[in-house]
């Protein structure tokens, strides 16, 4: 319910296009506490295994074709992406 209160204002309702640039980079705080330069820019990330999924349909496996049986069709391919949980992605 906590998440849900003032239009989602504790975790924004904005969606933007990963990559997106946010705001005006890291403020002077953060820059403090991070060990960064301040306005080290910031943008929208992925969850991690939609960013896995991504690069498991996108991987260029082109040049390992001489293992002998291996096969580089989008539907042979199996990655397990770790990350804050583990994920099996089958295409």
């Amino acid at each position: 319910e906590e998440l849900v209160q003032n239009d989602f204002e504790r975790i924004g309702s904005h969606v933007v296009p990963p990559g997106t640039a946010l705001g005006a980079g890291v403020s002077e705080t953060a820059a403090w506490e991070l060990n960064l330069m301040p306005g080290t820019s910031v943008a929208a990330s992925f969850i991690d295994a939609h960013a896995g999924g991504v690069g498991l349909v996108g991987a260029d496996l082109s040049k390992i074709r001489e293992l002998e049986g291996f096969r580089t069709e989008i539907q042979n391919r199996i990655a397990v992406i770790s990350g804050t949980s583990t994920c099996h992605l089958v295409s």
